[in-house]
């Protein structure tokens, strides 16, 4: 009895001091540590589960054996505490947690009772060995739980850092252990690698005020064209950025006679104490948080630390200014301060870390916005010297306070609109083929232009051919998958014809500005005559576009939009692209809409362009009827869809693609000026707010159209623009030929609310100039109902966002039901873009698990589908194709709250990303978490 009672403590003693080791040492000392004593536990286990096995076997013992066989119920129960724990919100003092830990108490408490039968029949080995396994039953979880949460210790602690212990911010990687020099992929020649350590010479001592972090780029340094001296050697001085991490720099090179490198290498950047800011990626005006800021300590000894908050106009503090900590050598640990948002815009926060030792100081920006609801206006139209322009615009008297904003822009010719347009689709969603080469195809046309024209200067081409090369890399990634040459809006099957050919048209062009593969080309154009008709037609196919949304199946208008694609790609000599063309002319007098007969006249257009250099008789007639279905809009002329386009537009989207081919038709066949002109016009007017078409596909088509009105030659401009607002201080713009292609702006944020405003433009010289007067203002959610006018009069769309509770407790996940309802017609092409609440994280895994639900649904598939995701600071982007009226689409996903707050989530809605004013918007939920500070 005295040797088993004390093997009983000795054993405890191991135990206990084994949890310890691995609990309070284990986030700061290697993996291998855990694996060694996870092996030596499992080891002492085995031989102990096969001693009393042995026992049990030979001397039939039942109630041994009976608990030997629960063993693996108790290993599974154990593995799904753990799996629970760590996937959902578990404390201490739930019922189901405590129900789990006293079940797993069962077993080993059994042992230890087996232990004490064996001991008083005088059996000290079975003994020691049941009371052994015993122990091992219960350290087990606690070396396992100790693993996992001393792991997480950090990251609970912050609750904005990530579960491993790492920040990511801005470019910044913090890592538990102080960052490693990355490994040199190749040999490189630096004239320095720099390493900020903290006891270098630009670190203060204690006391003295600690230098300001305040520049965190997420792109360091970018030189594109910088060239060595005669030795091959390039030295450079730039400043270092303040982020704390491991930048990657890399270094691509040629030679004169076209030999090429590369090499990448490190620059660590690193101090022993350090402090950062967890910053939320935008607030709203009301919004209270507890930012945490996070306080690594690297230091060989503990020291006392005094955080001081900056005061701001923009916040409120609701805490004290000033925390004192102490903290330890080798330590992490986070304060929080809370803070109420008071003023919108981008805002500073600034927190100094006064040390006994080292001192730190960080500043970063958050973007704050009003509490309201965002609304724009916009008119445009051609500037006149003999005719002043006079704008009326009005602003509601309850517009949030300096929220309004007025903008004129002049533009000076056709290529300033057409970089402003790119500028403005870069910010739009780009998550299938079609919105890739809406910011890919612009840049296309416009380094073409500017190449012919010999105006493009290093820089812009540098530019150009950067945002060519990613649109490129990206656009090849939509080629479906076993079926070479053939394309659809997500790479998934089936295969879209037209689509096809609009990357046939596009790669073609591509190739006058930048090296392509030829065999990509040569593979589309394989794909494309395979599935030529013998009447030279081509069909369409049921898929995304032809059949459940646009019912596009028509041969006429397959056939044109393919002809068209291929006759500019180089393949008008082709005879299978001219059986094509035949087919459409002897089938043209079947058409009936102007957009139908506008693609006919680009596909004969392009085609007789390409083998003559001028249009056929049998073309003009095609370009006549065109003109003769022209309505007039004063001076400008507009062509009327009759029916959704390729792309499902409808309504005043459908018109414009309409008209933007007609412009394109005429203008490449250099017949119909005068229309051609006023068809540019009514494009120019009806330019939104944001520099675009509406909608990417019309975008692109007006881009085509006035990019082609103006590449025979550089534009002549020489004038003077003078705009005055309510007849007070005039601002002047003055147009050479040397900034044609420049946007001029002019802002005028003293606008009167509750007032109209008159906004007088007045030009004087010559060229080709057009203006835009743009406005933008915030209403209070609370006022809207008050304005019916500024809303649609019926929601196309219903948006039904609702959390599952609105306080929870940091660490705490939220559940996130949506619904959305298309209330007329089919949106092939549906965004929803759902607000993120700040201080919150995605759980990623729900809307993964989503996008791979929906790719196993079969092709005839009758619903919407969930094609992608995207993640940004302030939205998560839900890309849906298929939304039909009558067919609600609903899922589900989940929040993790990661520090305290009281913060609106700000609004979420969904629309037709081919007709923008099918829209729903939910109004923002206020959510609270507590705890944690």
């Amino acid at each position: 009895m005295g040797i088993a009672f004390g093997v009983l403590i000795a054993l405890a003693l191991m135990s206990a001091g084994l949890v310890w080791l691995v609990s309070d040492l284990f986030w700061r000392a290697s993996d291998i540590i855990m694996v060694v004593l996870m092996a030596l536990v499992g080891l002492l286990g085995l031989v102990g589960v096969i001693g009393l096995i042995t026992i049990a076997i030979t001397r039939k013992d039942g109630r041994l054996g009976a608990m030997l066989g629960l063993l693996p119920l108790w290993f599974a129960l154990l593995l799904v505490l753990i799996f629970a724990a760590d996937r959902s919100d578990f404390y201490p003092g739930d019922w189901w947690g405590i129900a789990g830990i006293v079940a797993l108490c069962l077993l080993p408490l059994a042992f230890m009772l087996r232990s004490a039968g064996f001991v008083l029949e005088k059996r000290v080995f079975p003994g020691v060995a049941a009371l052994g396994m015993a122990l091992i039953l219960m350290a087990l979880p606690l070396l396992t739980l100790a693993g996992g949460a001393s792991g997480r210790a950090f990251s609970d602690a912050v609750a904005g850092l990530d579960r491993d212990g790492v920040m990511m911010d801005e470019g910044m990687v913090f890592q538990m252990a102080a960052p490693q020099m990355m490994v040199v992929e190749k040999a490189v020649e630096m004239e320095e690698v720099v390493e900020r350590e903290a006891a270098g010479s630009e670190q203060p001592a204690a006391g003295e005020p600690p230098r300001l972090r305040q520049y965190f780029p997420e792109t360091m340094l970018w030189l594109p064209d910088e060239v060595t001296d005669a030795n091959g050697a390039l030295h450079l001085e730039f400043p270092v950025a303040d982020s704390i991490t491991t930048w990657r720099i890399t270094a691509l090179a040629s030679s004169q006679d076209g030999r090429l490198g590369s090499a990448t290498g490190g620059l660590r950047v690193f101090q022993d104490f350090f402090i950062d800011l967890d910053l939320p990626g935008s607030l709203t005006v009301g919004d209270e948080i507890a930012v945490p800021v996070g306080v690594f300590n690297y230091l060989p000894e503990a020291q006392s630390v005094r955080l001081e908050v900056q005061p701001e106009r923009w916040f409120e503090l609701l805490d004290e200014p000033v925390k004192t900590i102490e903290i330890a050598s080798a330590d992490i640990t986070v304060v929080y301060f809370r803070i109420k948002a008071l003023d919108f815009g981008s805002q500073p926060f600034q927190v100094t870390a006064y040390g006994s030792r080292m001192s730190d100081a960080i500043r970063k920006n958050v973007r704050v916005f009003p509490d309201g609801k965002e609304l724009r206006f916009t008119v445009s139209d051609k500037l006149d010297p003999t005719m002043p322009v006079q704008e009326m615009v009005q602003i509601p008297a309850d517009a949030i306070p300096d929220t309004q904003k007025l903008i004129v822009k002049i533009y000076p010719g056709i290529v300033s609109q057409v970089v402003e347009g790119l500028d403005a689709l870069l910010r739009m969603p780009y998550g299938c083929f079609e919105q890739t080469s809406s910011t890919t195809y612009p840049n296309i046309l416009v380094l073409d232009y500017l190449k012919t024209t010999k105006q493009a200067s290093p820089e812009v081409q540098m530019q150009a051919e950067e945002y060519i090369n990613l649109g490129y890399q990206r656009l090849t990634t939509f080629e479906v998958p076993g079926d070479p040459g053939d394309f659809s809006l997500f790479g998934n099957r089936p295969a879209d014809p037209m689509l096809t050919a609009y990357g046939l048209q596009e790669f073609g062009d591509m190739s006058r500005v930048y090296d392509i593969d030829p065999k990509l080309i040569e593979r589309i154009v394989g794909w494309l005559f395979a599935r030529q008709e013998n009447d030279g037609s081509w069909k369409g196919v049921e898929g995304f576009h032809e059949t459940s949304l646009t019912r596009m199946t028509d041969q006429i208008q397959v056939t044109a939009f393919i002809v068209w694609g291929l006759a500019d790609a180089g393949y008008a000599n082709d005879g299978r692209t001219a059986r094509g063309v035949s087919f459409l002319r002897e089938g043209v007098s079947q058409v009936e809409t102007a957009y139908d007969l506008g693609l006919v006249a680009n596909a004969l257009v392009a085609y007789d362009i390409a083998l003559e250099g001028k249009t056929t008789g049998a073309t003009d007639a095609v370009l006549d009827r065109l003109a003769g279905m022209a309505q007039k809009d004063g001076e400008a002329m507009y062509w009327n869809a009759g029916r959704e386009t390729y792309m499902g537009g409808y309504g005043n989207s459908a018109q414009l693609e309409s008209t933007a081919l007609a412009a394109l038709a005429f203008i490449r066949a250099g017949k119909h000026g005068d229309t051609a002109n006023a068809a540019l016009t009514y494009l120019v007017r009806n330019k939104d707010s944001f520099g675009t078409w509406e909608t990417t596909s019309a975008t692109v088509l007006t881009l085509k159209a006035l990019i082609a009105s103006v590449k025979s030659g550089a534009e002549d401009a020489d004038a003077t623009v003078t705009v005055t607002l309510n007849g007070g201080q005039a601002k002047t713009v003055e147009v050479k030929p040397e900034n044609f292609d420049v946007v001029q702006m002019l802002v005028f944020e003293d606008v009167p609310p509750g007032r109209e405003s008159v906004v007088d433009i007045a030009l004087s010289g010559k060229g080709n100039l057009m203006y835009q007067v743009a406005g933008s203002y915030y209403l209070p959610w609370d006022k809207l109902p008050f304005y019916p006018e500024l809303l649609s009069a019926e929601e196309l769309v219903t948006i039904d966002v609702t959390y599952d509770r609105a306080e929870l407790a940091v660490n705490d996940t939220v559940g996130v039901n949506v619904v959305v309802t298309l209330n007329e017609g089919v949106a092939q092409s549906a965004i929803v873009d759902l607000g993120l609440p700040p201080g919150f994280s995605v759980e990623t895994e729900d809307l993964a698990r989503l996008v791979a639900r929906y790719q196993d649904t079969p092709e005839d598939y009758g619903y919407a589908r969930i094609e992608r995701y995207e993640l940004t600071g302030r939205q998560i982007i839900i890309y849906v194709s298929d939304l039909t009226a009558g067919q609600p689409l609903e899922f589900s996903y989940r929040l993790r709250a990661r520090f305290p707050l009281k913060a609106q989530t700000p609004a979420s809605t969904a629309y037709d990303y081919y007709n923008p004013a099918t829209v729903g918007e939910q109004t923002p939920t206020t959510l609270t978490v507590a705890g944690g500070e």
